[in-house]
């Protein structure tokens, strides 16, 4: 045993205790990795390749026949007439064409007539209805168009992280100068307001002067009166007297 390692004894191990070298080992080769960026349709959750809207169309046509067959061969066996067969099926196929054309996408045939169940083996079909859900769940999430392995390109993060930026700081100062605007108006109408109260306030005071001027004029005519009035009934005491005096 030497520094620890190896054996405490080479009783039993059928060695003679020294350490040695293992002569036959081969050290592995180093491994080059290569780092290739994503291509397209690579990385699409799943989904391969897309849909084929011809086949999901002529699978679509061949339901609608069926089901046009199964009603005529009903009929028959009702006893209609075939005129009356030919005008029900007729009708019956506009319905379920007004049927299938409400389904813009054509995510599937069957559920556009009325059956929900997709078997496994038809791979357009299942291509279209995960297509689908890939979608509905893009639009919860607001990604928008996000293409595969664009989370790896530093560059387009990077420009997006500007585009982000530039994007904030125009909003912000949108909304600094919506706030100024608002504080801007706000301070106008508090002008207009003190205005109105000072132009109420000086036609209250000069109403009040008025009145008060009215007030003293009236009083002063009235002390005029009262003066005239004294003074007419002095005169007619003084006649009064005079009167008296010379009757006397």
């Amino acid at each position: 045993m030497y520094n620890g390692i190896g054996l405490t004894t080479p009783r039993g191990s059928g060695t003679n205790g020294y350490i040695q070298t293992n002569k036959f080992f081969v050290k592995p080769r180093p491994v080059r990795v290569e780092v290739r960026e994503y291509e397209n349709g690579q990385g699409a959750g799943g989904v391969s390749r897309k849909a084929n809207k011809e086949i999901l169309e002529h699978d679509r046509k061949r339901q609608v026949e069926l089901k046009l067959t199964e009603l005529e061969d009903q009929l028959v066996e009702q006893g209609y007439p075939d005129d009356e067969v030919l005008e029900r099926v007729e009708a019956f196929r506009k319905v379920l064409q007004a049927s299938a054309s409400a389904t813009e996408d054509g995510t599937s045939s069957a559920s556009a007539l009325g059956d929900a169940k997709v078997s496994s083996t038809q791979s357009h079909h299942v291509a279209a209805q995960k297509e689908k859900k890939l979608d509905n769940m893009r639009a919860a999430l607001k990604l928008g168009d996000v293409k595969e392995g664009e989370a790896f390109d530093r560059d387009l993060q990077e420009q997006r992280k500007q585009e982000r930026m530039l994007a904030w700081e125009e909003k912000d100062r949108e909304r600094h100068e919506k706030q100024a605007a608002i504080e801007e108006e706000e301070r106008r109408k508090e002008k207009e307001k003190q205005r109105a109260a000072k132009d109420r306030k000086r036609e209250e005071e000069e109403e009040e002067r008025k009145q008060r001027r009215q007030e003293r004029k009236a009083r002063h005519l009235k002390e005029e009166e009262e003066r005239r009035l004294e003074k007419l009934a002095k005169k007619r005491s003084n006649r009064d007297g005079e009167r008296d005096h010379d009757h006397r």
